[in-house]
């Protein structure tokens, strides 16, 4: 058996993020909001990921209505003990608990996994497979979308979990580097204080946040 290692690192390269769709919203109204998170030459360690949202980020409510992916693994670093190696389809969205919450169990109690080998979902999580990239070879590309109620449970309040993106193979000595775009579509309610925020996010984008977490064993 494969011991999880649960490295929460920063990845090396590039990842933004931006939210589209926000330009012109009634404070009352339910909206579709697409968050695309963009990977310029992001390096991921095996079971290392970035976070995009923590929990009441998103106004309350913001249900996940799909996941989308266009990406390309530009390299891939194996261990040479073991030829073990990150695949195109180990780029993962993930959403877990938080971080800084104090518990224990934040890689093995997600709600949802999409994407990677290892799994990091708690006894009432989901783990799907993207439809392809399923090679380690650079220029592997994986392009695939999944939706709730057809592909995973509907539902899903992102705002009370963390989202995360990251490197789904947790096997030691192994990297992958990616680029492309993970996007992430919600329907939501924003409060009112929520909206100008919100739509200020969908015309100039931000910087992911990136928080260290501990080594755990």
């Amino acid at each position: 058996m494969k011991k999880l290692r649960t490295n929460y690192l920063p990845a090396v390269g590039t990842v933004t993020g931006c939210l589209l769709g926000l330009a012109f919203i009634a404070p009352s109204a339910l909206a579709q909001v697409t968050h695309t998170v963009t990977l310029s030459g992001a390096t991921f360690s095996g079971g290392s990921f970035d976070v995009v949202f923590l929990p009441g980020d998103l106004p309350a409510g913001s249900q996940l209505l799909s996941v989308s992916v266009n990406a390309e693994l530009l390299d891939t670093v194996f261990d040479p003990s073991t030829l073990e190696s990150t695949f195109a389809n180990d780029l993962t969205f993930y959403v877990g608990p938080n971080p800084n919450a104090g518990r224990g169990g934040v890689f093995t109690e997600g709600l949802l996994q999409v994407g990677g080998f290892s799994s990091y979902v708690g006894a009432v999580g989901e783990n799907v497979a993207w439809a392809d990239g399923n090679s380690p070879a650079p220029g592997t590309t994986v392009i695939d979308t999944v939706t709730s109620g057809a592909d995973f449970a509907s539902g899903i309040d992102l705002s009370a979990w963390t989202v995360y993106v990251g490197n789904g193979y947790n096997y030691p000595n192994t990297f992958g580097t990616w680029s492309g775009t993970i996007e992430i579509t919600m329907a939501v309610v924003p409060e009112p204080q929520q909206v100008a925020a919100l739509a200020g996010l969908g015309l100039v984008g931000f910087a992911i946040m990136r928080r260290q977490r501990r080594n755990q064993n």
